[in-house]
């Protein structure tokens, strides 16, 4: 261990630690609820609170980002239908096929994260 590491845990007093407990989210709450309404959605921890027994949650949040982002400009690149002009309705339709292609891999990660650490 670098011996600045080491000077900085040795110096570090115990109350500046905090402590927040472990969230979980019954996959059912995924299947069943939005993810997505309007032109808002959850992503990240929001999303997919999970206990770190896979070590899963910033990778699935970097997934969230590159879906998200893709999701989006796929919405705003193709050609749009003559209703389909408002920026607001482009959005909406990016946030529900993220909401679509994330669903499953996140509620899957969820409950594998949560059995292999029961």
């Amino acid at each position: 261990m670098p011996s600045e590491v080491r000077y900085f845990i040795e110096k570090t007093e115990l109350h500046a630690f905090k402590l927040a407990p472990l969230r979980y989210r019954h996959p059912l709450e995924l299947i069943m609820g939005n993810i997505s309404k309007d032109n808002v959605c959850v992503a990240g921890d929001a999303f997919h609170p999970m206990t770190p027994d896979l070590a899963q949650g910033g990778c699935s949040a970097l997934e969230d980002g590159v879906v998200l982002a893709r999701c989006l400009a796929d919405a705003f690149t193709k050609k749009p239908e003559e209703e389909e002009d408002d920026q607001y309705k482009r959005i909406e339709e990016g946030l529900k096929k993220y909401a679509n292609e994330r669903r499953w891999r996140c509620i899957d990660l969820i409950t594998t994260s949560y059995i292999v650490g029961f």
